[in-house]
């Protein structure tokens, strides 16, 4: 599972990237650690500047229909914002599959606290992706969105 996992975040990474968008990350599979797979699953997610992401996961029960546990991160729980793994996961709340209803009723996604991350590394993407512009005979630029002048 680990690979095809991988693969699929750098493609979520590469295609879908929208650092103001929200991202939820759903297991179809119970797991007998919950805690150790959504903190993996929210530092990637984190390391790939994808801050706003919550990961939902079935609870282990004996009925057809489980109950899903949503974990997530708040920036203020953090000891250190500017390293790659985040120190402190939590479950925000559980979805009743009974009742049809959060149990806690949380909001998914707060507002994170901003931070001054002054001395936090930048990461940047330099790729082919329009729209782009070039010199061409060091008189015109062109690219994908503007005309020749």
């Amino acid at each position: 599972y680990q690979y095809w996992i991988i693969d699929m975040f750098q493609r979520l990474k590469v295609n879908v990237h929208n650092s103001k968008g929200r991202m939820i990350i759903a297991l179809n599979w119970d797991c007998t650690d919950q805690m150790f797979v959504s903190k993996a699953l929210l530092d990637w997610a984190h390391d790939q500047s994808f801050d706003d992401a919550v990961v939902v996961i079935p609870e282990r029960t004996p009925k057809k229909v489980s109950n899903l546990n949503i974990y997530g991160w708040l920036s203020e729980e953090q000891e250190n914002l500017c390293a790659v793994r985040l120190n402190k996961v939590r479950r925000f709340d559980t979805w009743s599959a009974e009742k049809k209803s959060f149990l806690l009723n949380t909001n998914l996604f707060p507002i994170k606290t901003m931070i001054n991350k002054n001395h936090c590394r930048i990461k940047v993407f330099y790729g082919n992706v329009p729209p782009f512009s070039t010199t061409m005979y060091g008189k015109k630029t062109c690219g994908g969105n503007s005309s020749n002048t």
